[in-house]
């Protein structure tokens, strides 16, 4: 009957560092970001973006991207940001936005850089300024500072469609929205 007990007693403090180990990774992970495959999309269309010294008039379109060197999707979703950036350069002005509980200017300098990813406008600030609920999210502001649209995750194709197009529809002498997509798609560049 002992060595029941004793094996008994045995399973129940495996059981229980397993769990206090499972709480201490939590709490060690629970710094980092929130980062999303694709849920719905925040911020929300309409509300007000809090990020400082940025003159929103500046140009019609500002196009914000929150990203983590820490994140998978970020990683995977990389050559769709650099095409997007190669897109909307120009006409719009460009912008990334790192999570200071796990980036530095440097680390994020060093994450676009690695990735070509072409943006001079790098702010490490809290991802509650931008109004986003995780990395990697795609925001477009307006000239007043209020969210135009947003997509927030690793984009499927289409959803990546619906990035271009909106692009496309508030460049200057674009093509069509369709055709733009097509000639994206077909480029293989991302």
């Amino acid at each position: 009957m002992t060595r029941y007990v004793h094996m008994f007693d045995r399973l129940l403090n495996l059981i229980s560092i397993v769990l206090l180990s499972g709480i201490v990774i939590s709490a060690i992970l629970g710094g980092r970001s929130k980062v999303i495959s694709e849920t719905h999309d925040s911020p929300a269309v309409g509300s007000e973006v809090s990020l400082n010294q940025v003159d929103w008039g500046a140009r019609s379109m500002t196009v914000v991207f929150v990203l983590s060197s820490h994140c998978a999707f970020c990683e995977r979703s990389a050559d769709f940001h650099r095409a997007i950036v190669d897109r909307a350069s120009g006409a719009m002005h460009l912008m990334a936005v790192f999570n200071p509980r796990t980036d530095t200017v440097e680390s994020a300098r060093s994450y676009l850089a690695g990735h070509q990813i072409k943006l001079t406008d790098i702010r490490v600030t809290s991802l509650e300024a931008v109004g986003s609920e995780g990395t990697p999210t795609i925001v477009f502001v307006d000239q007043t500072g209020h969210v135009s649209r947003s997509w927030t995750g690793e984009l499927t194709p289409g959803r990546q469609g619906e990035v271009v197009s909106f692009i496309d529809s508030r460049r200057p002498g674009s093509l069509t929205p369709a055709g733009s997509i097509r000639r994206l798609l077909s480029s293989g560049r991302w």
